[in-house]
């Protein structure tokens, strides 16, 4: 059985397109001029390092730059501590690395003192897809539908672009897709217990408690009965006391 092939012409889209972000920046920290350099490449809010990464590589394949290392400094999702080892490793070994560094790290003082340039990334804009796409797939991407693209995260983007798809057809799935990620609540189930006349084994037994709860029952309601007899007995006699308390107490002598 074949493996599947990877949509190269896709992944190659999406690095171009990073790759097209990161040349300015490049070319101000003095890359592509003589001599080595340690430069450090501070990236957008909730980049992709590893996509920056690649693109970085992609970028000194393309213009025959070999020798450059490409560390990163990494910032945690939760804490927001900030991970600079293997970049300050790399610093203290070469004197020709691009640190790729995520937004919001707080540098230590042995990586800042050892960058030689320090320089923002921009965030990806519209108008390096369309330069991508026409370089990669031959493709024209006007503006209105670019910026309707980069109305979605960039990785749901680079998903819903693939070849030969109309750029019309990705825009519909990426509208569809606003309606697929809503999902329905889920009522949770009612957790249901069996009573005893429900178990296996219970069988004829069911009605051998009626007998004495019967006979409770009924001697329950003498002790009622009995109970308001006495209450009515003890009025009559209080009601007659009042009336003729003399009399009364006359015929309990008696």
């Amino acid at each position: 059985m074949k493996s599947a092939k990877p949509d190269e012409r896709k992944i190659s889209l999406e690095l171009t397109t990073y790759a097209n972000s990161l040349r300015i920046a490049l070319r101000r920290c003095g890359i592509f001029l003589k001599g080595d350099k340690v430069v450090g490449l501070l990236l957008p809010p909730e980049a992709d390092l590893e996509t920056y990464q690649r693109a970085v590589k992609s970028i000194l394949v393309g213009g025959g730059i070999l020798h450059y290392a490409v560390p990163l400094v990494r910032v945690s999702a939760y804490k927001r501590e900030t991970d600079a080892d293997d970049a300050v490793k790399t610093v203290s070994l070469s004197n020709a690395v691009i640190v790729v560094i995520a937004h919001g790290a707080d540098l230590p003082p042995e990586l800042s003192v050892s960058l030689d340039r320090l320089e923002q990334v921009t965030a990806v804009k519209p108008y390096h897809l369309i330069a991508a796409a026409r370089t990669v797939l031959d493709a024209v991407i006007t503006r209105d539908q670019a910026t309707a693209l980069f109305a979605y995260p960039l990785p749901l983007m680079f998903a819903a672009l693939r070849r030969s798809r109309p750029i019309e057809v990705t825009l519909a799935k990426l509208a569809a897709s606003k309606d697929l990620a809503v999902v329905p609540e889920v009522k949770l189930a009612v957790a249901w217990e069996p009573r005893i006349e429900q178990l296996a084994g219970y069988g004829k037994g069911h009605g051998l408690g009626a007998g004495p709860r019967r006979g409770y029952r009924r001697m329950e309601t003498g002790r009622r009965r009995v109970a308001r007899c006495g209450r009515g007995i003890a009025a009559e006699r209080s009601a007659r006391l009042w009336q003729d308390p003399v009399r009364e107490r006359g015929s309990q002598i008696v």
